[in-house]
């Protein structure tokens, strides 16, 4: 649950709450369907339905019927199915077998609406068939994955953009202990109501960085506007040549014009959706995501897996000028640069921020929830003070910060009407970044 509405945290490089339990969580959002989007829920009678029946069932606690016996056992079977398909979580109800023995009928629900059926019970008659219900499809929005293999038992398969993700994920050193598939529904929803979509659900906001199938330059766009207001992480990279040019047209070059400060853009010739592409950005947040947050950069990064870019020194200028990633040779050796969103801020630099929004948010929280009572008193100001200065302390540890201070007020200061409204919003820090190194100069004379 996002705690915003209860502790208010702002830092001036971010503009709204974020909302995220773990950093080192990356993500992949694909269309390939190999997780159900729809529950199938199959209602099997053990005999045929005879003169005297009547079926009823509850569907999502709704009753259904009872719907009487009607001429024969198929034509009641179609009748109990059109009871089903009337509901409001049942899209379709199908019957099926070998006439004049058709005992299963098979109802699939609306897209990521969740279909339980219970209470399917036959009465009247001489006698009563049984009915048996089984859910042989269960919908998920999100899975995650302890593993390449746990991905594999799911379905997914090599050429599956999905599964070249993971395998980029768990391919690095160190990698992820645990990645995210998110499902979209092909054709019928886009990216970004799929990813709104995720973060309702109770466990769907357990992740930081995300990479999408897509390549489509709309698409990116878009995606890269919701995770800049999400706050999640969010790379693509492009086998447009146009980002090693001086355009203003391509990929990299409208995000940076968007002044997007969650977004990266990269190039690497490969990346163009197809079944060779290899997804280079999940290589780099698989790499980079397990690391504590604030102690690493991202430049000068070898990814496992990811085929590397001989560029000239001209594309490599207008690339970074665009603040546009690239993979290449250097020195005998692979690396990435330069390690900035879209808006030229260091990535290091963004999640830092995002880390200590979330954490302030979570160690304040933490205090009231454990606390039989803070008292609106300097004593309980204090309390709430320590909280914060104990998440400024660990970011310093972390290379986030390199020091800070920290403003509150004492008790006299506040009005009798925030007392009555309880709201201590009275608590202000200053930090001063660590960063980090990337470059270095050196000048120097030598004589004789």
């Amino acid at each position: 649950m996002d705690l915003s509405f209860l502790i208010d945290v702002g830092i001036d490089l971010q503009t709204t709450s974020i909302q995220q339990a773990a950093f080192n969580i990356p993500a992949m959002i694909g269309e390939s369907g190999r997780i159900p989007y729809q529950d199938v829920v199959t209602l099997t009678m053990s005999a045929d339905l005879i003169t005297g029946n009547s079926f009823s069932c509850k569907v999502n606690g709704i009753t259904v019927g009872p719907v009487a016996f009607a001429t024969d056992n198929d034509t009641t079977m179609a009748a109990i199915a059109a009871a089903l398909e009337a509901t409001d979580d049942i899209l379709t109800a199908v019957v099926s077998g070998t006439p004049p023995n058709k005992h299963v009928i098979t109802c699939t629900g609306y897209w990521y609406t969740p279909v339980s059926i219970t209470e399917a019970l036959v009465t009247g008659g001489a006698t009563q068939a049984t009915c048996a219900v089984l859910k042989t499809a269960e919908t998920d929005r999100i899975r995650y994955y302890t593993s390449l293999a746990a991905v594999v038992a799911d379905g997914f398969v090599a050429g599956d953009p999905e599964y070249t993700a993971a395998l980029q994920f768990f391919g690095q050193s160190p990698a992820p202990s645990q990645i995210a598939i998110i499902n979209k529904r092909p054709s019928a929803e886009t990216w970004v109501e799929a990813l709104a979509d995720t973060i309702t659900r109770s466990n769907g906001n357990l992740w930081y960085g995300l990479v999408a199938e897509t390549r489509t330059k709309a698409d990116v766009k878009l995606i890269a506007a919701w995770a800049n207001t999400n706050h999640k992480l969010f790379g693509s990279f492009t086998s447009d040549s146009a980002v090693l040019g001086t355009g203003s047209t391509d990929l990299a070059a409208e995000l940076q014009a968007l002044g997007n400060d969650h977004a990266f853009a990269g190039y690497q010739g490969l990346a163009d959706g197809l079944t060779h592409d290899e997804y280079p950005e999940a290589a780099w947040l698989g790499a980079m995501l397990p690391n504590t947050v604030g102690s690493v950069q991202w430049a000068y990064k070898t990814l496992e897996g990811v085929t590397a870019d001989d560029l000239t020194t001209t594309q490599l200028t207008n690339a970074f000028a665009k603040n546009a990633a690239v993979y290449v040779p250097v020195g005998g050796t692979y690396i990435t640069l330069e390690g900035k969103v879209a808006s030229g801020e260091w990535i290091d630099v963004i999640m830092g921020a995002d880390w200590l929004e979330a954490r302030l948010r979570e160690e304040i929280f933490l205090v009231l929830l454990n606390a039989k009572k803070v008292p609106f008193t300097d004593k309980g100001l204090a309390i709430i003070e320590c909280a914060i200065r104990k998440v400024l302390d660990l970011s310093v540890k972390n290379s986030i910060l390199e020091s800070y201070t920290v403003t509150s007020l004492k008790s006299a200061d506040y009005t009798s009407n925030q007392k009555a409204q309880r709201n201590a919003n009275g608590f202000s820090f200053t930090g001063i970044l660590a960063g980090a190194i990337v470059y270095a100069g050196v000048t120097g004379e030598i004589h004789y």
